[in-house]
């Protein structure tokens, strides 16, 4: 009988040790899967860490692995976190893989957990300038007497960079700086750079000054009527960004190769044939007096991607994005003494290139409703960047830009002339091959700019940032 009750109790003891030794081994099973799975959320933070950091741009699909094969890894105590993934170019979305490796501690296979998620890519639409052309009014050209002239009773307040040599012709002047000229600066009688009780902050001027023909100095100086309370013959460095016209046709939105989602009105013809070569023979005018258009372009998700929107009653031109017309265009409200405004963000490419007509175009209108505010428009928040390849057509020979008998606030960026005519006033950067600045003309000082709208000339970089991941699936 005792014999018996030992056997059965030793029994009962290997059944009970062996229930408490798989026990243990679920409850180490349970703990490493939890472990593996934290070393999986470590993987996909990882690869967010990556997307996010500030001096990538989420939108180049190389930056993280593409494959399980060659994912990327990082160990930790106990186990491993890998991580790849993939990005849709057309939706601007990354779908992310992770995976976590725990050693088993039992022996067998390792313990192996999978997370992925979704990460919505969205480009700012305002970039620091890699350049700081976009804080002077910028002449190009070099190689003639006078590669920029000032003309009859021009008054330039805006911060000037002369590649060549600047000539100020009777009655005209530099009223504020500062002033950069790398080649020679000659003035006509009456003009003048500055003034003895109110002189400009800088004049750096290379080859040297005369006033009515008469000697050159170098350094310049007040017999020159040259008056600054900083003067030298060392230019700041500045370079010439290159323009990518076949990259923003190819991706601008709306383009010529992402059309209107969502259509109003009669908006632009953006090409006709497929090729950059100013196949719109229609000249487009961006603000027409008596009527409304509007074309929003979005990604399949309905993520707005750009905006190019006129309403005649408020008289307000919405942009946003990266927008280019294979054609040319125009401004022309045909009202003078009645200021229109845009609200928004964006470069214009054109083909061809730009009239500003008989028009106040603002990026701010001043308080009375009469004017564009040149007190307060602020260029890090609403600036319109205007960038035309072409020349003549509807311009004189040579010209990429011309405003006449208007106001602007905005920049302008010529890949020929710039032409301001017939008591013109602008607000804001212009960069040209030549700056031909006309009678009665003001360039208003402007605001130091620290935000340039994506994709004008020398912001080759957007540093799109990722939303928080989402549409988890774990495995």
């Amino acid at each position: 009988m005792s014999l018996g009750v030992t056997v059965v109790l030793s029994a009962v003891g290997l059944t009970a040790m062996t229930y408490t030794t798989n026990n243990q081994r679920w409850a180490s099973r349970q703990k490493n899967d939890v472990t593996a799975f934290a070393l999986a959320e470590a993987g996909l933070n990882n690869a967010m860490a990556i997307l996010e950091n500030p001096s990538n741009n989420a939108m180049e699909s190389t930056l993280i692995p593409a494959s399980e094969a060659g994912a990327a890894s990082a160990p930790y105590e106990g186990g491993t976190a890998y991580w790849w993934g993939t990005l849709d170019s057309f939706t601007k979305t990354w779908t992310i893989n992770a995976k976590g490796v725990m050693r088993n501690p039992i022996g067998g296979r390792d313990v192996i957990r999978y997370i992925r998620a979704s990460s919505h890519i969205r480009a700012s639409f305002m970039q620091p300038p890699n350049n700081p052309i976009w804080n002077y009014v910028v002449s190009l050209q070099t190689g003639s007497t006078c590669d920029m002239s000032l003309e009859n009773s021009e008054n330039m307040q805006s911060p000037l960079y002369v590649m060549g040599n600047l000539c100020l012709n009777t009655p005209s002047q530099v009223s504020a700086g500062p002033l950069v000229v790398k080649g020679y600066l000659k003035l006509d009688v009456n003009t003048n750079v500055g003034a003895s009780s109110s002189p400009i902050n800088e004049a750096h001027i290379v080859g040297g000054c005369s006033y009515k023909n008469g000697p050159w100095h170098n350094p310049c100086g007040p017999d020159d009527m040259v008056f600054a309370n900083y003067i030298d013959s060392v230019a700041p460095a500045l370079t010439k960004p290159n323009v990518d016209l076949d990259g923003w046709y190819a991706n601008a939105a709306p383009g010529p190769k992402f059309p209107c989602s969502s259509v109003s009105g009669t908006p632009p013809v953006f090409d006709n044939d497929g090729v950059r070569n100013s196949s719109v023979p229609t000249i487009f005018n961006l603000t027409p007096p008596s009527t409304d258009y509007s074309c929003v372009a979005k990604t399949s998700a309905g993520i707005v991607l750009g905006q190019l929107s006129w309403n005649h009653t408020a008289k307000v031109l919405t942009v946003l994005g990266t927008i280019y017309i294979d054609g040319s265009a125009m401004i022309d409200y045909g009202f003078q003494n009645v200021p229109i405004q845009y609200n928004g963000t964006a470069t214009l490419y054109l083909s061809g290139t730009m009239l500003i007509k008989d028009t106040k175009f603002c990026g701010g209108i001043s308080s009375d409703g009469t004017n564009c505010d040149f007190n307060n428009w602020n260029p890090n928040s609403e600036m319109l960047v205007i960038v035309a390849a072409g020349s003549g057509g509807q311009l004189p020979t040579g010209d990429s830009i011309q405003v006449v008998s208007s106001y602007f606030q905005g920049g302008l960026w010529g890949n020929y002339n710039i032409e301001l005519d017939t008591t013109s006033q602008t607000e804001g950067p212009m960069i040209a091959g030549t700056e031909i600045i006309g009678q009665k003309v003001l360039t208003h000082a402007f605001p130091l700019i620290d935000d340039i709208p994506a994709g004008a000339p020398g912001v080759p970089v957007v540093y799109a940032q990722p939303d928080p991941p989402s549409n988890y699936v774990t495995g």
